[in-house]
């Protein structure tokens, strides 16, 4: 048997290399196909389907808080006092885990570079069973005394781009925000931690968020600062259900005592609210999933249609190969004339399609590699942190098995009829000489339909994609997006104190201004499409909000010039200048959304506005509406 395979294989060999024209079609075609397919599924592979690189994933929990009239969310936030009662209150979870992010500038040997921070919990490595790759991760006991735990762990890939992976540099000190930090290890290569999106360069203790992240002052304190996300390891013997149950109980009893603290002249609508606050706690085998919400029905669609292309592909292979059949008519019949089984004739023509397959998987290799980077230069930065992974074996093992079934699939049918045709001993060279003739062109008829009928709904959606892409550029976001350049910095990061800052930073735009061509230039807290955004609880001069209200509204913190260089215009009032600075009256601009939603069609201009619990701020104009956050989202309020 295994030599008439090679005899099949090197006949096929022979047969294709005597057709180069041929053969070279149908490997560039399948080379299309499965490449297309190849590169989807890389990226499907890691953002939906594999979970997170630690020991026993499937007992991963997201922890969140969530109001049971919104469903549950996987984005909430909690305070650290709710963080230490969850993980030391727990009796069904062997762990609960923390994190926060800061901005981090490390220095080390001359050299200053912006990275990636973290701030975990002491607890992080040990609840996740992650072993170091160098030297040691810190412990619980590396997150007790906050200020008091200057020790890093580095993430593998930063140790191999900072350091050339120097395991000498385990011990050393480096500067981290101008704080002297002593690196304890490295975690092992693959490791980015419990989101996919980020992958942090460096991780720090959480006790030390007082240094990194000092103001408020009472934020390892204070109930109402919520600002870590959690996670949770389930006891093995504890199914997801009792978890959920016996967590329902603790939360509810720690709410309780939480809801005694609320300030005396609280609503009782307002306690009900607070009160009715649930926990969840959803799979978090692939740790938290905003990659993964975010791309999910994109990657769907996007693999959907490559696979109805494939299978376009396969039906013209097929009639490809049909054709061929026809053409070696006379060589099929010289071979039926010496002998040659029926069956021999199938396992011929099946070894030559998976032959053809086989180079076709190789050549879709390369054109996967290529899909690839280029899909991979359509997703947004804060989302590839960790996409752009070498191929693992279930991409080579897909490809591979792809490959064998297109051989099979496009090769089967011609096989089948090349083997059942009816032998003349006349030997004619012609397709007549076989009295199945009129089936064959039926089935390709068949098949051509069936190509006609799956090409013309991808061709349509193709033209409407097309057309929303056009859209998309036309969108008018409310701001002049052309001709405007982004740049992110943050002194402070290198030890400026507040002051030093300011003036650093009005230095910095008298420079940029005077350079030939720059129009305006302007400081902003946020970038308009950045994803992100604050918000603060206001009080209107004016205004009576009525129970349950939502006040909160969304701010950004800018310089002179910024709607300049933004080419947003003002309907009303005044721009920022020179004399609104620190120390004078406070004053604010709001979007008309804002002013039409407090004011209606009266005057805002010389309304105030809290924005630190004062009713202090003065509206002193009014900006045309915006998108700021990202096109998805409607205008909102925004001052």
């Amino acid at each position: 048997m295994l030599a008439a395979t090679l005899s099949d294989i090197r006949y096929s060999l022979r047969m294709l290399w005597k057709n180069p024209g041929f053969t070279c079609v149908v490997v560039l075609t399948l080379a299309l196909g499965i490449g297309a397919n190849a590169a989807i599924f890389a990226l499907t592979d890691k953002v939906l389907l594999q979970t997170l690189p630690v020991d026993r994933p499937e007992e991963l929990v997201v922890v969140s808080s969530y109001d049971p009239k919104e469903g549950p969310s996987a984005d909430s936030s909690f305070s650290y006092p709710m963080y230490k009662d969850l993980r030391d209150k727990s009796d069904v979870l062997s762990g609960v885990i923390a994190r926060g992010s800061t901005q981090m500038n490390v220095s080390y040997a001359d050299q200053n570079e912006r990275v990636r921070g973290e701030l975990v919990s002491g607890n992080f490595f040990q609840v996740l069973g992650v072993r170091p790759w160098v030297g040691r991760l810190f412990t619980q006991d590396d997150d007790v005394t906050p200020g008091a735990h200057s020790v890093a762990v580095l993430s593998y890939a930063f140790w191999d781009r900072r350091f050339a992976k120097d395991p000498a540099i385990v011990g050393k000190t480096i500067l981290v925000n101008e704080h002297p930090i002593t690196v304890l290890g490295v975690t092992p290569p693959g490791f980015y931690g419990i989101n996919l999106g980020n992958d942090p360069d460096l991780r720090i203790p959480l006790m030390m968020t007082t240094v990194f992240n000092p103001l408020p002052a009472t934020r390892l304190t204070s109930r109402r600062h919520q600002w870590l996300s959690l996670m949770a390891r389930r006891k093995s013997e504890v199914n997801p259900i009792q978890a959920q149950a016996a967590m329902d109980v603790v939360y509810r009893q720690l709410r309780e005592s939480e809801a005694q603290q609320l300030p005396p002249d609280t609503s009782s609508f307002n306690r009900e609210k607070f009160m009715a606050k649930r926990i969840g706690l959803q799979p978090g085998g692939q740790g938290f999933q905003s990659v993964q919400t975010e791309m999910r029905t994109s990657l769907l669609l996007l693999f959907g249609a490559t696979f109805v292309v494939l299978l376009i592909l396969c039906a013209n292979l097929a009639n490809l190969m049909m054709a061929r059949t026809t053409v070696r008519a006379q060589e099929i019949a010289v071979r039926l004339a010496l002998g040659a089984g029926r069956l021999r004739l199938l396992r011929q023509w099946l070894t030559e399609g998976l032959v053809l397959s086989f180079f076709g998987g190789l050549a879709g290799v390369l054109i996967a590699l290529w899909l690839k980077a280029g899909l991979l230069a359509f997703i947004p930065s804060d989302f590839r942190a960790n996409l752009n992974a070498p191929f693992n074996w279930r991409f080579y093992a897909f490809i591979f098995g792809m490959a064998f079934i297109m051989g099979i699939a496009f090769s089967l049918v011609p096989a089948i009829q090349a083997a059942r045709k009816t032998f003349n001993p006349g030997l004619q060279a012609e397709s007549r000489s076989f009295t199945s003739a009129g089936r064959v062109l039926s089935l390709r008829s068949g098949l051509i339909l069936v190509q006609v009928a799956l090409s013309l709904p991808l061709l349509v959606s193709a033209a409407l994609l097309i057309r929303t892409l056009q859209n998309l550029r036309a969108f008018d976001p409310g701001f002049d997006k052309e001709n405007v350049l982004l740049a992110s910095l943050n002194p402070a990061l290198n030890g400026y104190a507040p002051e030093r800052s300011r003036a650093f930073y009005d230095e910095l735009m008298t420079r940029v201004r005077a350079l030939p061509g720059v129009k305006a230039a302007s400081l902003a807290t946020d970038s308009p499409l950045s994803g992100g955004w604050d918000q603060n609880q206001i009080e209107v001069e004016g205004y009576k909000s009525s129970e349950g209200e939502n006040m909160a509204c969304d701010v950004t913190y800018v310089s002179n010039d910024y709607f300049k260089s933004l080419g947003i215009p003002i309907v009303a009032g005044r721009d920022f200048n020179d004399q609104d600075r620190v120390g004078s009256p406070k004053v604010a601009l709001i979007n008309q959304k804002m002013a039409h939603y407090f004011f209606g069609n009266d005057s805002p201009i010389g309304k105030r506005i809290s924005v630190d619990d004062k009713l202090d701020t003065t509206i002193v104009g009014v900006v045309k509406d915006a998108t700021y956050i990202n096109l998805r989202k409607n205008v909102r309020r925004h001052f």
